[in-house]
């Protein structure tokens, strides 16, 4: 029974909600481990707020599962979470002369439907003419 339908941005574009669900998550898994966990360091957060968030909110979550068993005190920092939310974003730039590449034209492909369709990947799908899954395996392969 479909009554209503309730539109909830991805997380990327609610960066404010990112330290109360990560801090949510934290106390659910220092629960579960039996760990006294007080919470993030400010570059943690800062960290959590500047990720992309392509997996959304169970990427958050695993994220922070993560941080919690490498935790070695009671206070979340940078280097607890996995390397790759660490390492620097990586290139849109394909690799290759110029910028007039098939992956770079791709990417720009990419970037305009998403801006048109609000960051909604369904709509930016159709709107490219493939499925989702498609689109989503192209975000994934640019690092977007």
């Amino acid at each position: 029974i479909n009554t209503f339908t309730i539109v909830l941005p991805p997380l990327r574009e609610r960066p404010q909600d990112i330290p109360v669900l990560a801090a949510e998550f934290l106390s659910q898994v220092a629960l579960e481990l039996h760990r006294d966990l007080k919470g993030f360091d400010d570059a943690a957060v800062s960290l959590l707020c500047r990720h992309t968030w392509p997996g959304n909110v169970r990427e958050l979550k695993n994220i922070v599962e993560h941080a919690a068993v490498m935790a070695q005190g009671t206070v979340i920092r940078p280097c607890d979470f996995p390397v790759d939310l660490t390492a620097p974003p990586k290139s849109h730039v394909a690799l290759g002369s110029g910028s007039n590449t098939l992956e770079t034209q791709e990417w720009k492909l990419i970037e305009e439907a998403l801006h048109k369709n609000d960051g909604n990947v369904a709509a930016a799908a159709r709107t490219l003419g493939v499925t989702r899954n498609t689109l989503r395996y192209r975000l994934a392969k640019y690092g977007g």
